[in-house]
Formats: C-alpha cells, sequence, structure tokens
C-alpha cells in the first residue's frame, strides 16, 4: 500500500539565508509538484480507506508530534466534521511513561510523523495494534520504524527534505490527510446509497490543490514587503498567531516556524480560546497574525480582528478579501479554494514569513541552532 515517490536529484549547498537556492526556500517551492504525486497516488489512499471503511472504528485518536501535531489537528477536523467521527489527540506519553493503553478493536490510531522515527509515536501505534485497534502511519519514509508498527502506510511521496524546518513535509500531512478522509466519505456514501449531502469540500476540489500551491509561491512578494516595511514584526517582544477552524493548524504551525527559525518568541491560539484570557496580554509590544477563512462580513474573525486591532496590537492579516480597518499590513489569498482544504495551501504565506523575517535578522533558516531534523522523544 506504500507507492515510493522517485528520489529527487541532490541539492548544492544553500546560498544566503532566503536566497535563491536555500533549502527552506526550493522545498517550499516543490509543494505543488507534491500535492500532484500524492493526487496520482489515489489508488494507494483508496486501499487504505476501504480497509478503515471495513472496520468501522467508532473513534479516532491520532498521535503526533512537532509539525505534525498540528498536521493531526487539521485531521481531527476533518473526521470531525465530514465524517462524525469523535476524534481525539493521543498522548504519547500515556503508554510511553505511565504504561496506558487506551485503545480498543473499535479504535483507529493514526500516527503521523514526517520522519517516522519517534520512539514514543512508535511505541504508542505499537500498543495500540496489540489492543486490536487499527493503526494506520503518514510517513515520508516507508522503511521507518513508525510505518512498519502500523498494519496500513501511507507514504507522503514528498521525496528528501534538507531543511531542518519542515515545509513541504507537513504539507504533504495535510494533503493526505484530506485525501484519505474524501475517500472515506466515498466509500460510506456509495455503502448508503444516500445523494451526496453537503461537504465541506469534494473530490473535484482536492485536484485544484496543485494549482493553488502554485498560485501561492506568488504571495512571497507580498510577505517579503510586510517583513520589509513592518518594523513590529522584528522588533515586537513576541508575535501571536490567530485563526478559527480548519486554519487553527496553520496558525501553530507559524509560532512554531517562526520559533524555529527567527528566535521570537511565538504563541498560537484559536480565535476562540484568544478571547477567553490570553487576549490581556496584546499590546503594542506584541504583534499579532490573524489568518482570515473568509471574505464574508459573516467570518467569525472579522469581529475578532477588530479587537485585536483596537488592544493596539500591530496586526498583519492574511486571507482573501480586502484588509479589514486599522491592520498595519494585508497578505491576499491568490486562491478560491474550500475554507476545509485552505490549510493545505494558506500555510505558504507563514512559510514565507519565517523565511523571509530570518534573513532580515541575519539568520540561516535552513540551519536552526540546537535543532536536528529528526527529534527522538521517549
Amino acid at each position: 500500500m506504500t507507492t515510493h515517490s522517485p528520489a529527487l536529484p541532490d541539492v548544492d549547498q544553500p546560498g544566503q539565508p532566503g536566497q535563491p537556492g536555500s533549502l527552506m526556500e526550493r522545498e517550499i517551492a516543490e509543494q505543488p509538484e507534491v500535492f500532484a504525486r500524492l493526487l496520482a497516488a489515489s489508488a494507494d489512499v483508496a486501499e487504505i480507506a476501504a480497509v478503515i471503511h471495513d472496520r468501522s472504528p467508532h473513534t479516532v485518536m491520532i498521535v503526533a508530534r512537532g509539525s505534525s501535531d498540528h498536521a493531526a489537528l487539521y485531521l481531527k477536523y476533518l473526521l470531525e466534521v465530514r465524517l462524525g467521527l469523535p476524534t481525539g489527540l493521543c498522548s504519547p506519553s500515556s503508554t510511553t511513561l505511565y504504561g496506558a493503553s487506551p485503545f480498543t478493536p473499535g479504535t483507529l490510531v493514526v500516527g503521523i510523523s514526517q520522519s517516522g522515527g519517534s520512539p514514543d509515536l512508535v511505541a504508542t501505534l505499537a500498543a495500540a495494534r496489540t489492543r486490536g485497534a487499527l493503526t494506520v502511519a503518514l510517513t515520508n519514509a516507508p522503511e521507518s520504524a513508525l510505518a512498519t508498527a502500523a498494519e496500513l502506510h501511507l507514504s507522503l511521496l514528498a521525496g528528501t527534505e534538507r531543511s531542518v524546518a519542515a515545509t513541504k513535509t507537513y504539507t504533504a500531512e495535510l494533503m493526505a490527510a484530506a485525501l484519505l478522509v474524501d475517500a472515506l466519505a466515498q466509500l460510506r456514501q456509495e455503502a448508503t446509497l444516500d445523494a451526496a449531502p453537503s461537504q465541506p469540500f469534494t473530490s473535484a476540489d482536492l485536484l485544484e490543490v496543485p494549482r493553488a500551491a502554485a498560485a501561492m509561491l506568488t504571495v512571497r512578494e507580498q510577505v517579503a514587503r510586510v517583513v520589509a516595511t513592518v518594523p513590529a514584526l522584528s522588533e515586537s517582544s513576541q508575535l501571536l498567531f490567530t485563526a478559527r477552524g480548519y486554519g487553527h493548524a496553520t496558525a501553530r504551525e507559524g509560532a512554531l516556524k517562526v520559533m524555529e527559525t527567527c528566535y521570537v518568541p511565538s504563541l498560537a491560539f484559536s480565535a476562540a480560546d484568544l478571547l477567553h484570557g490570553p487576549f490581556a496580554m496584546l499590546s503594542p509590544s506584541v504583534a499579532t497574525v490573524a489568518l482570515l477563512a473568509s471574505d464574508s462580513p459573516a467570518d467569525p474573525m472579522a469581529e475578532v480582528v477588530d479587537r485585536i486591532v483596537a488592544s493596539g496590537s500591530p496586526t498583519i492579516t492574511y486571507g482573501p478579501g480586502a484588509p479589514r480597518p486599522g491592520v498595519v499590513a494585508h497578505v491576499s489569498s491568490p486562491h478560491s479554494l474550500p475554507a476545509a482544504l485552505a490549510p493545505i495551501v494558506d500555510v505558504v504565506a507563514v512559510q514565507y514569513l519565517a523565511l523571509e523575517l530570518s534573513r532580515l535578522l541575519g539568520l540561516d533558516a535552513d540551519a536552526p541552532r540546537a535543532l536536528l531534523k529528526v527529534t527522538s522523544t521517549l
């Protein structure tokens, strides 16, 4: 059930941070190609979906770390919204530190990891499989320990990723998640013989993702201008990222990318959580990056952005439509994907933000200090 991606050509030594030839920049640019490969491997996705459908799990647990944990959050939204499956984010330490194994034969356990090498994720899937749960691994390493531990494996087909800060492997996880949920939804519809219900996205929408991703590469110029002309991004004591719903994963990934590559303390909150307590931290010394899902006046982010602006926090927005009053800068979205698929490509904007901000600060985004490409946690 694994399709091996063709090896990508070796990359020359990177140039200056942010310049053509840097690893992070080149791997951001490869994302449309990765999405096209995943679409071409739809038969592998359909085969895995068929096994899941036949086993009819009643709950889903997802286990991941780092960027992959943000992909897990995105998959959780898709499973709950499109399939109505109760879904939780599993704590690996429940198994590795405390010996718990909260799995049953009716549980689907999905492990997401770019490298497939984290011992705690491997241990969690192994424990789940022992308890009779159906286990699926999404990795970029078909021969990895996680892929071997799982009953089923779906390859991300991203090719070798040399930049320490994950870009194409993260978005490949999002695309694989969307393809898998879509395949499961189609099987459910065929089994019930019901008319197609209203869905957050269609199979036809998925075919548009590579083109939308290619369009997203053009936002780099907008992002570079914002980084160069908005001092708050480089001078703030910390940055805050916020979004709602599907976009929450993108906000969290944006904060992580800035911390990894720029060493700037960054937090991410869903807009709903932000209003409960963390809102008190906003001030002119804390810049906010708000991710908008829609240009409709009914967008729940619109009122939140207005409140953030009123707090005095320098506010940068990304999304469709015109900027809200009072924001210091706005990056306009160049695609028209439905909100449920937008995170697959919207994250390109925050990848470029991290890349350009690191360049402004004189840092090398390809080699964050004290970080390794594979992190082993127990």
